[in-house]
């Protein structure tokens, strides 16, 4: 590692805005070998569609007709990383020619390295690297991942920093520990009556702790907050 690359990364630990982040990230895209960088994240939300941010350093025009044409329904990539926690090479991925492939490959968005990380209450992000010329090989990999997995990593918690939007909601405030041991027991079947007894609590205080959880997550019923719960990330079942 430089130091001028050193550099680049306590910068971009310090830095204290989103455009600050876009900046350095940007930076140190060119230092390992390539064009640009993007960065989105998909965080739940309780009372509507996840939130979907993206900050990159694409041309508008390319963000422009990403977003007119919903691509993020059809890319690849993203499709892929929505599964998979392994590395993405797009060249392996964009492979079909439909309107999002040519359009990328005409953008010179089709040499690149993504990572996908998945965290606990839901939220998901994706890092991406890309050039236009020169095709990823074994040698160059092996080289500069280490740096790659650290810079998509240092971009979440960075970012999270800067902007709690990127983080979601904080899903641990959300129920109390009793709340959720309730939904577990009445996910596994139990009625208000027999958690009453295993707990040791009252049927009013069984029920008043469900209504808590039924209110809190947005849900209709006690299945709709059980369904809500598990894909939030705060109940296994």
């Amino acid at each position: 590692m430089t130091p001028f690359f050193q550099d680049s990364i306590d910068t971009l630990m310090s830095s204290r805005s989103t455009e600050d982040v876009r900046f350095q990230l940007l930076k140190i895209a060119h230092l390992l070998g390539f064009e640009n960088f993007a960065f989105g994240t998909r965080a739940p939300s309780l009372d509507s569609s996840p939130k979907v941010i993206m900050v990159n350093s694409y041309t508008d025009s390319w963000n422009e007709l990403y977003q007119k044409n919903d691509f993020i329904l059809i890319d690849p990539i993203v499709k892929k990383a929505t599964f998979s926690t392994e590395p993405i090479l797009w060249e392996n991925e964009l492979t079909e020619s439909n309107d999002f492939c040519d359009a990328a490959k005409d953008c010179g968005l089709s040499i690149g390295w993504s990572n996908a990380i998945h965290k606990p209450n839901g939220a998901s992000s994706l890092f991406s690297v890309c050039r236009s010329l020169e095709s990823l090989t074994d040698k160059e990999l092996n080289k500069i991942s280490p740096y790659l997995y650290w810079v998509s990593n240092l971009a979440v918690q960075t970012l999270e920093r800067v902007n709690n939007e990127y983080a979601g909601v904080v899903l641990t405030e959300i129920l109390t520990p009793r709340e959720i041991e309730i939904l577990k027991w009445s996910s596994e079947g139990k009625t208000a009556n027999e958690i009453a007894i295993i707990l040791g609590i009252s049927v009013r205080t069984v029920t008043f702790h469900i209504t808590n959880s039924v209110a809190k997550l947005n849900a209709c019923n006690k299945t709709s907050a059980i369904i809500k719960a598990v894909s939030l990330g705060l109940l296994d079942i």
